[in-house]
């Protein structure tokens, strides 16, 4: 299935059109949680959150970008 991975914060998002292919959610979550770490590593992203959704248009997942460093 394809998932797409959307960054947002409260002013704006950025929309992924292209989407990545998994064939298992658990593996578009991993991704996005390898994703968020490295954007967590910079300030630009602080504040914004990683929004997974699938190709039936239903989130998978919200990451906050902040929150990754804590949990990594």
């Amino acid at each position: 299935m394809r998932y797409y991975f959307h960054l947002e914060n409260d002013e704006s998002i950025h929309i992924d059109h292209l989407g990545k292919d998994f064939e298992y959610v658990e593996s578009a979550k991993v991704h996005a949680a390898s994703v968020a770490r490295k954007l967590a590593a910079t300030d630009r992203w602080q504040g914004w959150s990683l929004r997974v959704i699938d190709a039936r248009n239903a989130e998978v997942t919200n990451i906050p970008i902040q929150d990754t460093l804590l949990h990594s």
